[in-house]
């Protein structure tokens, strides 16, 4: 081995995540997740955001992480020939970018920032590139003949594919042929949050309007977009909340807000549901639930689940994506079918009125998070892969 290969080994690697912007997402929670712990001996991380920071730029910056910003602009922001002329010099200060900070791999897990960095791959020469499998791939099925192409390009061109389910693996098999060769499945990962005091748990409850401490208060930390199921929530919990001291609170925000709170209304559900809005960080407030629900159409591994199973709480989940790898169906929770809005009642009836088997599941979600899915997991998983495709690249034993 010759004396600049070992100085090559002794530094730490390069790493690169790729992102449009830091905002509330369970993908880009799980980025800053990585550049908080991944061990800085071995790995010197930064941030690469093609649009804007976002929201969690100051966590970024908390953590001693460099995050260089492009300014991008989306399809929508401009007429077509200035949206072209404007991403062009996006591509050419991103390449210039790669070149100058010498990375030793890009990961970017979402469809635009794989296809950025494949498509320039050619110029930049970074030495590994990895693209993130973070959901299932229904939404490409209306993809145009130029994301079609675009995405194939991505394909040949990246060296390896992490998928952060089961289900999500699965799906890439199915609808892409990659093979297992290149394809790593690296669930995410978690991190056990204090319990609240009681004093804390009551003021967050009351901001919400739940001044009854008896109430049942079931939560869901979800966008108000498509895909999410509040629609068949709130239709569920219209079911559940006749005759019960319950109440919902649906964290986040989104372009279906108007139509949630006419929703709402129309159940005479306005006392009983809180559109609360979105906040920089839904951890905290988990210990505020007594139950956690999610009911998407599809997910990839949702960190709501994730999240909320790490405070104790037991969830009803419908059967989206990796939900069943989180929740187990009478074990720590209930998984129901998607859009089933009869069985997401039924299920959270059972909750609402079982303290016991609350606490039961709650106790037995916590555990397994502990021991499925801790930050330390996913951390060395990342860690690993990492250092055996530079290694591979490089040549190095």
């Amino acid at each position: 081995m010759t004396a600049a290969t070992a100085g090559e080994r002794r530094r730490p690697l390069r790493i690169a995540y790729i992102n449009n912007s830091l905002d509330l997402g369970g993908s880009e929670r799980q980025m800053l997740l990585l550049a908080r712990h991944l061990p800085r001996d071995r790995f010197q991380v930064e941030f690469i955001m093609l649009a804007r920071p976002g929201i969690l730029a100051p966590e970024v910056e908390a953590a001693g992480v460099v995050m260089h910003v492009l300014g991008g602009r989306s399809r929508r922001s401009a007429p077509f020939p200035v949206w072209a002329w404007h991403t062009a010099g996006t591509l050419l200060d991103f390449i210039r970018l790669i070149r100058r900070r010498r990375y030793d791999v890009i990961d970017a897990w979402l469809f635009t920032c794989y296809v950025f960095a494949s498509v320039t791959r050619p110029f930049t020469r970074v030495p590994v590139l990895i693209s993130g499998r973070r959901s299932l791939s229904d939404y490409k099925e209306e993809f145009g003949l130029l994301k079609r192409l675009a995405e194939r390009v991505a394909r040949a061109s990246s060296d390896a594919f992490v998928a952060n389910a089961d289900a999500v693996a699965r799906d890439v098999r199915r609808r892409e042929g990659i093979v297992d060769e290149r394809l790593r499945v690296i669930h995410n990962g978690v991190e056990l949050p204090v319990p609240l005091l009681p004093a804390e748990r009551q003021r967050i409850r009351r901001a919400w309007g739940v001044e009854d401490e008896s109430a049942t208060l079931i939560g869901c930390v979800a966008n108000y977009k498509p895909g999410k199921g509040h629609e068949v929530l709130i239709e569920a919990f219209a079911r559940t909340a006749q005759g019960r001291n319950a109440r919902l609170v649906l964290i986040g925000e989104g372009r279906l807000r108007e139509a949630l709170a006419r929703q709402i209304a129309g159940c005479g559900l306005a006392d009983r549901v809180v559109l609360a809005g979105s906040v920089p960080d839904p951890r905290p407030l988990y210990a505020a639930f007594d139950i956690g629900v999610l009911a998407s159409e599809s997910e990839g591994l949702p960190n709501g689940l994730l999240e909320a199973a790490a405070a104790g709480l037991p969830t009803v989940t419908t059967d989206a994506g990796g939900a069943r790898e989180v929740v187990v169906d009478g074990a720590t929770g209930f998984v129901v079918p998607i859009g089933d809005h009869d069985a997401l009642a039924g299920a959270l009836e059972r909750l609402v009125d079982d303290a016991d088997l609350r606490r039961r599941f709650g106790a037995a979600a916590r555990a397994r998070i502990a021991t499925e899915f801790g930050v330390e997991r996913c951390v060395e998983a990342f860690g690993r892969l990492y250092e055996e495709l530079a290694s591979a690249r490089a040549g190095l034993p």
